[in-house]
């Protein structure tokens, strides 16, 4: 098994850890406060914490799987070329919203790395790094993206080049 499948494995498990902790967090609150007149101090705030990075680590993996609603239908009824140039502009504008995303998150980190939420009695660093996580995994699947569109772009325009080079070589051997 790879590295990216164990990646990818791991953050699948990771989300259906955050949602059983979610159900059995708002469950447990819910039972407590009809049978017992009381509460769980941080299940909202923990469930909350949890729907956030479970919503991250999800739209990781659907960037990763190309799940994203797109242009496609408009892209792929293009040629060849107009349809490379597109997946080359497409990656570009997502790779820098990932970036704009990584330079929120990032700053909002740092800034909350000393600040103790009251409803999870945790860092409320925790929160904005769930902005991080996702910026730096789908920044990264872009950028390779990106090389891989670039290198298919250069082939076929060395492989059209060289299509009519040898068409130019058979047209003037046949003479």
């Amino acid at each position: 098994m790879t590295m990216l499948n164990v990646g990818l494995k791991s953050m699948r498990y990771f989300m259906i850890l955050c949602l059983a902790c979610m159900v059995l967090l708002v469950f447990a609150n819910v039972l407590l406060r009809y049978l017992f007149d009381s509460s769980i101090y941080i299940a909202e705030g923990g469930a909350s914490l949890l729907f956030v990075w479970m919503t991250f680590v999800g739209a990781a993996l659907v960037v990763y799987e190309r799940g994203l609603i797109a242009v496609d239908v408009v892209v792929s009824k293009l040629p060849s070329i107009p349809r490379s140039l597109c997946e080359i502009l497409i990656n570009i504008a997502m790779l820098g919203v990932s970036v704009m995303i990584f330079r929120g998150s990032w700053h909002q980190t740092i800034l909350n790395l000393n600040v103790i939420s009251s409803s999870t009695l945790l860092s409320s660093a925790l929160l904005y790094a769930s902005g991080v996580f996702f910026s730096i995994i789908s920044g990264g699947i872009m950028i390779v993206r990106l090389i891989k569109s670039v290198s298919k772009s250069f082939e076929r325009k060395s492989a059209l080049h060289e299509g009519d080079v040898n068409h130019y070589d058979q047209a003037r051997s046949s003479k």
